[in-house]
């Protein structure tokens, strides 16, 4: 009886370890998608460059289509 009971509480420690565990996974890969956004950046929007939050780089010299 007490090993069960001893059982059935690994089993919901690792269904929370693993819980936690993808938690974080997700939590980390939002976190890189934000990163890697372009959202300081020229955009090219009706045959004009657009700044688009602060970007860090000079407007582009190339011809925007």
């Amino acid at each position: 009886m007490e090993e069960q009971k001893e059982e059935n509480l690994i089993k919901k420690r690792s269904k929370l370890v693993i819980f936690g565990l993808i938690l974080i996974g997700i939590i980390f890969i939002m976190l890189c998608l934000k990163a890697l956004s372009n959202e300081d950046d020229w955009i090219c929007q009706d045959g004009q460059w657009v700044k688009h939050g602060y970007p860090s780089a000079p407007k582009p010299t190339t011809p925007c289509k």
